[in-house]
Formats: C-alpha cells, structure tokens, sequence
C-alpha cells in the first residue's frame, strides 16, 4: 500500500504529503511547451524528470542545489516554474552549479493526474 501512495497519489494532499512530487497544471505543460492529453493537474516525481541537451529539452536554471546523501536534488525554474529534479550523486549532471542552464526532459508517460 505505501508503493501505492507513493507512486499513485490520488489527489493534491496526498501527493504533497507523501513527498516532492512536481504538481503542475495543464497551463504550466502549454507554458513549458510540452505537449500532452492532461485535463487536470500532475504529479510528477522529481527522478522522472532529467537534465539534456538545452536544444531538445526546457531551458531551465538550477536555482538551488542540495545533497541528500546518494541523490542530488536540484530546484530549476524553466519559464517562472519551480520544480524539483533528483539525480544520483556521482553522475556526470552532478557537477552541475547554481546559476547553470540546463535543458529539462520530463516522461509524462510517468505522470500522475490527480482529482
């Protein structure tokens, strides 16, 4: 049950209660440019999002970065939208700084839509 909540919150609460998923509107996607069939919010956890080529992903900027033992949590804002981005520490996007810009890859296949 708890692999259940964590991967499939239902609504706005349990996915902010249960931890750092992304929520962001069907206007926040049009924003990013991202093409997609959402008609509510998603949720969108921040190891399903990944750091590519500027060109062929959302340009965003690292705006903060903290270590959280083997993963590195990234705050990026791409178009006046925060959102969080986890990666494995020691990979080669850990070098990555503060003040950087990065292109955004997001599998929205992995999204939740929420109620």
């Amino acid at each position: 049950k708890a692999n259940e909540l964590y991967l499939n919150p239902s609504n706005h609460f349990v996915a902010s209660f249960i931890g750092n998923y992304n929520i962001l509107s069907p206007k926040d996607l049009d924003k990013l440019g991202l093409k997609h069939s959402f008609k509510k919010d998603i949720a969108l956890r921040p190891e399903v999002i990944s750091f590519c080529e500027k060109d062929k992903g959302v340009l965003a900027k690292i705006k903060q970065k903290t270590l959280l033992g083997n993963v590195i949590r990234f705050v990026v804002e791409a178009k006046d939208i925060k959102m969080n981005v986890d990666i494995l520490n020691f990979s080669s996007h850990s070098l990555l700084n503060v003040g950087d810009e990065v292109g955004l890859c997001m599998d929205l296949s992995l999204a939740k839509e929420l109620d």
